[in-house]
């Protein structure tokens, strides 16, 4: 996976390489890369101006959970410096993911699976996954407090937050995965269909949604 922060000088992807999947920024003026991470790492997002790399690390309290991080790249000026040193938790505990900034690189917002709806007895990838928010990214002790925006009853996903301060995101609560929106003026939301996309005759067909 990659991502471009608005100004594009460099970029944030991740990459397998010796046989472990991390973190790694390019200068699209050089051609230099270095490591972000070393003990692992994906989905990372750059913030708007491109000193955070927010991104995803499996495994990060044990088998069967996933945690959130930030890098701080304007703590890694020395070259030099191990990789990982300037990244600082952002969530514990869960299994979390695909964490995306908002529009004013301060506050983010993320999926977890919080709900055992294939009844297996085991939070895993294939239960539901809610839509959480964190209202400001910094190095915080203790962590920060996420706030819950859907109920994880569905699989919800692949979030991104608009610049007019709704979430939109990709679920499964009507059948099939269409792209939905929800604004954040609270907690726990209803959210509402934007987009759907219907599989028909002649191939996927987008269908507008109500307001």
């Amino acid at each position: 996976s990659m991502s471009l922060p608005s100004s594009a000088a460099r970029i944030a992807f991740s990459a397998v390489r010796e046989g472990k999947e991390n973190i790694y920024v390019r200068d699209m003026r050089t051609g230099a890369e270095r490591a972000v991470t070393t003990g692992g790492g994906t989905q990372p997002d750059a913030s708007p101006v491109g000193d955070r790399i927010l991104f995803t690390q499996i495994g990060s309290d044990g088998p069967g959970t996933a945690g959130i991080f930030c890098a701080d790249l304007s703590r890694a000026t020395d070259e030099n410096r191990p990789a990982g040193q300037q990244a600082f938790r952002v969530t514990a505990g869960a299994l979390d993911g695909f964490p995306r900034w908002g529009p004013d690189g301060k506050g983010l917002v993320f999926c977890r699976v919080t709900r055992d709806v294939n009844h297996n007895g085991v939070l895993d990838v294939e239960d539901g996954w809610g839509l959480w928010v964190v209202r400001d990214v910094e190095d915080p002790h203790p962590l920060p407090h996420p706030l819950q925006v859907t109920p994880g009853t569905s699989k919800d996903l692949l979030p991104r937050w608009g610049q007019d301060g709704r979430i939109f995101f990709a679920t499964d609560r009507g059948g099939n995965f269409d792209l939905w929106s929800v604004a954040l003026e609270g907690v726990l939301h209803e959210a509402r269909l934007f987009h759907s996309f219907v599989r028909g005759a002649k191939g996927w067909v987008e269908v507008k949604g109500g307001n």
